[in-house]
């Protein structure tokens, strides 16, 4: 569930206290919208942008998607349209082609199903056509009308074409971090958020990609297997378990290869990046991301991702220290969150 949702769940149990009475159809639909303009206006647009995914990702939505598409034009917000749009169309054009061949072979509820993903697809072409035309970009109104046609002729077209800043690359350390920093950019530095929009960004990519992601993840999580990062990370949460340090490790990666690189050679640094909104600087989920991504893409369980030949380390690096011991030995992170 979303967070649009579960602030509409709030907004819905508190209004039925105020009437006595679950509100209606009507006066729930209301409440939706009442609470999506506050959010608009709040510019909680990546929020509102995952309440679309995860609530119309097969079809639906034209309304929300046009009214918060209009909100980002004026802001001239480009990436945030694009991804908007770049994901319902993954999804639909994957659902449309996923029945496709039955459909083909004269199937008569493939083709009813097959007709209905085409329509929820165009739909979501449109919307991102409209917002290439309002901001005056040629060249992305002539790919997607190019990929309607395509779509409209039964010919696939290739993964990943709608990531303008990574399209025609293959995934290499150079295009992992710009795709870190772009996620944490979009996601305004949450780093709960950015696990998110990542998400949204390796949706859009090759399985190939998104395959070649995990183990470059992979490999930096494991580097920073070291006992002073994870002392570190005990003084900054105050405390760290195994699990944690896991967790505190991808927050690290979701920081930036600046970041990441500063803290491997002296993780008291950490202190000059750790902001408020990072907590306690352990987010799960940084490590199953390309997995689940894996997973939604290819419609396959997510226990038969391939396995990666990662340098695995077989035991952390480093001095192990004792808990006392941490203050003498990370001063400037002890005197900030001890």
């Amino acid at each position: 569930m979303s967070k649009f949702e579960r602030a509409l769940d709030n907004v819905f149990e508190k209004r039925k206290k105020e009437l006595g009475r679950p509100p209606s159809l009507d006066e729930t639909e209301t409440l939706r919208q009442q609470l999506f303009q506050e959010w608009l206006l709040s510019e909680r647009f990546d929020e509102l942008i995952h309440y679309i995914h995860w609530y119309y990702a097969d079809d639906g939505g034209f309304g929300d998607c046009a009214i918060l598409s209009e909100a980002l034009r004026k802001k001239g917000d480009l990436p945030r349209i694009e991804r908007l749009y770049s994901k319902l169309i993954s999804i639909r054009t994957a659902q449309f082609w996923r029945v496709w061949p039955k459909a083909n072979d004269g199937h008569i509820g493939a083709m009813r199903e097959s007709s209905k993903f085409m329509a929820a697809a165009m739909e979501a072409y449109a919307g991102l056509w409209h917002g290439y035309w309002s901001l005056d970009d040629a060249a992305g109104k002539d790919r997607v009308r190019s990929e309607m046609l395509q779509l409209q002729e039964r010919v696939r077209p290739r993964p990943g074409k709608h990531d303008r800043a990574i399209k025609q690359r293959r995934m290499d350390k150079a295009q992992f971090w710009k795709l870190i920093d772009r996620s944490r950019k979009a996601a305004e530095e949450n780093p709960e958020q950015q696990l998110e929009t990542l998400r949204d960004l390796l949706t859009g990519l090759s399985v190939e990609d998104i395959m070649a992601f995990d183990r470059i993840l992979d490999e930096y999580h494991a580097r920073a297997d070291n006992w002073d990062l994870w002392g570190a990370a005990f003084l900054i949460g105050g405390g760290c378990s195994d699990d944690g340090f896991m967790d505190f490790r991808g927050w690290l990666i979701s920081r930036g290869e600046k970041a990441y690189e500063e803290a491997l050679v002296d993780p008291e640094s950490l202190v000059r990046v750790v902001q408020d909104h990072d907590g306690i600087c352990q987010v799960e989920g940084y490590q199953y991301i390309g997995a689940e991504v894996w997973a939604a893409k290819t419609g396959r369980p997510r226990e038969e991702f391939p396995d990666h030949v990662v340098p695995e380390r077989r035991r952390t690096q480093g001095t192990p220290w004792e808990e006392d011991e941490l203050a003498q030995r990370f001063p400037k992170l002890a005197k900030k969150f001890g």
